[in-house]
């Protein structure tokens, strides 16, 4: 994938490109009250890149490289007293967890049931992979 869609007014219009294809993604939207810096959309595929749209400019930006390769990723965040908000991608039987206020990653607990693809349900301190 390296377009992006929006819905607006009833129908669909192109929006700006991503900067490079992506394929198997998996996306989040973070709300300002997530973020305190604007509406944005999370967006990880399954290579290692990983990239952040700003709703109000429709820019996007790189973020750091994840280290877990894999297929199917599902994401997913958490806010918690001690680590702030982070996005937790799980893939291929492992997961990586993105700390918003470092903006860096670092492994995750492998997931029991190993999976090939899979959904998440946000919540507080907690997600719910299926």
């Amino acid at each position: 994938m390296q377009s992006s869609e929006i819905w607006e007014n009833g129908a669909f219009r192109t929006g700006t490109l991503i900067p490079e294809p992506l394929f198997n993604i998996c996306q989040l939207t973070l709300e300002d009250r997530d973020t305190g810096d604007g509406d944005k959309i999370f967006i990880v595929g399954d290579n290692l890149r990983s990239y952040l749209l700003d709703w109000r400019t429709q820019t996007w930006t790189r973020l750091p490289d994840k280290s877990v390769n894999g297929d199917g990723p599902g994401c997913g965040y958490v806010r918690s007293r001690e680590n702030g908000l982070e996005i937790v991608v799980a893939v291929s039987g492992r997961s990586e967890i993105f700390n918003w206020d470092t903006q860096t990653w670092r492994a995750g607990p492998d997931t029991p049931s190993g999976g090939y693809d899979s959904q998440v349900r946000n919540g507080e301190e907690r997600i719910i992979r299926v």
